[in-house]
């Protein structure tokens, strides 16, 4: 009964998020195109939609501290609105996969996903024609799955250095980076098309 209260608890905390999320977005993008004289104006491209890939740090604070868990792989889906050219706000989908090994007496071994859902603010401070520099902040959570628990787990990124590169004749396609600390990793690498 009490493991079904904690799984309940864990669900309506992912829901309230990704509500949040969406109505924040949505709010955003609505009053985008309320207001087509300012959209005239704007020389940079307001949508972003990019793929990563990292290893999490979790799985360095995990192995100098000898936990029993390991995320040696991370993809992750992104999406960003871009109200000014300074602000990136958007929505991160982690895709974290991981095992689990027994310590104890090492005997048991088995592979598990977590799901985290974390909004995402980008503060950019280097604009020019085909690059960009840029710190952020996101803070989400996370549910495991074949796992013993359904838990909801609190997850966090602090990047330090993001850059993109655009490609392309519109410069709509990114390549790009980061370096920071949380469940993106120390260095990750992603693609995306900005629209």
């Amino acid at each position: 009964m009490i493991s079904y209260v904690l799984k309940m608890a864990s669900m309506k905390k992912v829901n309230l998020t990704i509500f949040a999320c969406l109505f924040f977005v949505t709010s955003l993008y609505s009053k985008e195109y309320g207001n087509s004289d300012t959209a005239a104006k704007q020389d940079y491209k307001k949508h972003q939609v990019s793929i990563s890939t990292a290893t999490p740090t979790l799985e360095y604070w995990n192995w100098i501290t000898k936990s029993d868990s390991y995320y040696p792989l991370g993809f992750f889906i992104s999406y960003y609105y871009r109200p000014y050219e300074w602000l990136w706000i958007g929505l991160n989908s982690g895709h974290l996969f991981g095992r689990r090994t027994n310590y104890d007496d090492y005997s048991i071994d088995f592979h598990f996903y977590t799901l985290i859902i974390a909004p995402e603010v980008k503060f950019s401070y280097l604009h020019k024609k085909r690059t960009t520099l840029y710190s952020g902040i996101s803070v989400g959570c996370g549910i495991p799955f074949l796992f013993h628990s359904r838990d909801g787990e609190f997850y966090w990124q602090v990047t330090a250095l993001g850059f993109d590169f655009a490609l392309g004749k519109n410069r709509n396609f990114i390549l790009g980076g980061e370096l920071g600390i949380g469940y993106k990793g120390l260095g990750m690498l992603n693609l995306g098309y900005r629209f």
